[in-house]
């Protein structure tokens, strides 16, 4: 009797998002870029709680009751199966087609334990975290009534270490990672602020070996030239004033310019 080999995992592939040239001094590299992050979060649909169908949501309707009843009646007329809110559960679809259902009382089982405010962690080095860690939802850290003491103290605090604090908070039943650091703010007088930035999960990164592979070692005389060329590029301290989206800044002033005409149209109207 021969046993069968398992089947090995295929391999993860990504597909580039942008084809593209990097230019460095002389040099320029063509190169492709991939999407670094992706979601894992569970999305929950509603789901007929009689068949276990995923319902269509604009409607909150059943589409396999709906043809079950077409089929049997054979009229292909009659109304969609209406499913009542109490009548619908929520429910995960694993495969096409293939859902498992969940009752409130198992997702409530699910949440995180309540916590009251931003509880701090660890403390850190302030750049012992890559940025790619770091997600869109950023905050301003401001004192409530009786907490700007507290507050300078804390931030005063990690500047003066050089450091960052890790959180967790608890929102509308998710766990969020909190980085909280601080940063100067002003061009002429600058003012010391506290951000707390909410952090992906290590799954929600893709490893580069399986996106990219591992880059070809080059000899260190190479090496050595190519940092020689960047040496040229400009060094300087870092000011984001600097850069500014050219598509909106052109949209806004074709929107100014459209604005002012149809301002002035309207008061030479009234004149007339």
């Amino acid at each position: 009797m021969t046993q069968e080999k398992a089947s090995e995992p295929k391999a993860v592939t990504y597909k580039a998002t942008l084809k593209t040239v990097l230019s460095c001094g002389e040099m320029s590299i063509p190169v492709k870029l991939y999407k670094a992050t992706e979601s894992h979060d569970i999305e929950l649909h509603q789901v007929h709680a009689e068949c276990g169908t995923r319902l269509r949501q604009q409607d909150l309707y059943c589409p396999f009751c709906t043809v079950a009843r077409r089929t049997e009646q054979g009229d292909n007329t009659l109304p969609v199966v209406a499913v009542a809110k109490e009548d619908a559960v929520k429910g995960y679809e694993y495969e096409s087609g293939l859902i498992v259902t969940l009752t409130e009382e198992e997702i409530e089982s699910t949440q995180p334990e309540k916590v009251v405010g931003i509880q701090i962690e660890r403390i850190l080095p302030e750049y012992d975290i890559d940025p790619i860690f770091y997600t869109g939802e950023v905050s301003f850290v401001g004192p409530d009534k009786g907490g700007e003491t507290g507050l300078s103290l804390l931030a005063r605090s990690l500047r003066m270490s050089r450091a960052m604090a890790i959180g967790r908070l608890v929102e509308r039943g998710r766990s969020k990672v909190l980085a909280i650091r601080t940063m100067w703010l002003g061009s002429g007088e600058r003012h010391l602020a506290v951000v707390a930035q909410v952090m992906r999960y290590a799954g929600d990164v893709r490893d580069p070996m399986a996106v990219v592979g591992s880059l070809k070692p080059t000899p260190d005389e190479a090496v050595a030239d190519f940092s020689e060329m960047l040496a040229k590029v400009p060094h300087e301290t870092f000011a984001l004033s600097k850069y500014e989206d050219p598509v909106r800044a052109k949209l806004l002033e074709l929107i100014e310019t459209k604005k002012k005409a149809l301002v002035e149209a309207r008061e030479t109207s009234e004149v007339s």
